[in-house]
Formats: C-alpha cells, sequence, structure tokens
C-alpha cells in the first residue's frame, strides 16, 4: 500500500516527562516508589543480625507479677548477666545472642527456678515462670527437767 491509495501515515510522539505519556509522571513516581521498596529489603536483609529477646514473667502461685533476679548463662557464646524484673515481675532481656540459655530465677521467700531457653530467632521469645512458696523448717527441741 502506497501513499497514492489513500492510506495515512500516523506519527507516535513520545515526549519523556510530559502530561499524559508513558513516561509521564504517574509512572516515574511508580518506578521511584519501587526502587525505593527494592532498597529498604536490601538494607533490612543486609542488617540482619543474631540476635534475640527474652520476654520473661514472674508470678507468684497466684499469678500475680513478682519482682525477681533472673540470671541468664549460655557457655557458648561466654555470657553472663544478671536482670532484676520490674515490680510486675515483668523483663525484656534484648540482644541476645543465638544460643542456648540456662537460666535462675530467684526471690526470698520462694523457692529457686532453674530452666534452659534457646534463642534462636529475632522473633521475641515469651517465658512464663511461677515461683513457689519456700518451705520452711522449723525444729523444736523439748528438754525435761
Amino acid at each position: 500500500m502506497n501513499r497514492a491509495e489513500g492510506s495515512e501515515r500516523i506519527r507516535i510522539r513520545f515526549s519523556p516527562g510530559g502530561s499524559g505519556s508513558v513516561f509521564g509522571p504517574k509512572h516515574k513516581s511508580d518506578a521511584e516508589v519501587f526502587s525505593l521498596v527494592v532498597l529498604l529489603f536490601a538494607v533490612r536483609l543486609f542488617g540482619q543480625s543474631n540476635l534475640g529477646e527474652l520476654r520473661l514473667k514472674v508470678t507468684d502461685p497466684a499469678g500475680l507479677g513478682l519482682p525477681a533476679s533472673v540470671t541468664l548463662v549460655s557457655e557458648a557464646n561466654q555470657f553472663r548477666q544478671t536482670y532484676i524484673t520490674r515490680a510486675a515481675g515483668d523483663l525484656d532481656a534484648r540482644g541476645l545472642p543465638f544460643a542456648v540459655y540456662r537460666f535462675r530465677v530467684t526471690q526470698q521467700g520462694f523457692s529457686t527456678y532453674s530452666g534452659t531457653v534457646e534463642i534462636r530467632s529475632a522473633i521475641p521469645l515469651n517465658l512464663r515462670v511461677s515461683l513457689s512458696v519456700a518451705t520452711v523448717e522449723t525444729s523444736l527441741v523439748v528438754k525435761g527437767s
């Protein structure tokens, strides 16, 4: 087909940055948003660490919060730290290297609680410990006269 037979020539014009074109502001901002999302994910992946968190709640036999001393020990990474819970018995131990920890919970008038916990994720691990009332031993010596 040639021009002499009545055909028309169609011109397509692209104007970078012009409104309404394929390369207009809407698509440019979409590309910028996509680039920003990719960059944020890359930074997040690069910034991952091998640290976790233990959230501990210490209670008495009635379930009420109890202030206590908590010692965490890991032989694998030479970690040893003693914490004091808040008055409500809550403790947030942050920045713990991934490992298996032995822990010991003590409070005067209550039996000591010992256990193990494994920190292996950045997601906080929630643990509840109930201390029982310590037994009291009394002896009575009776002498006859």
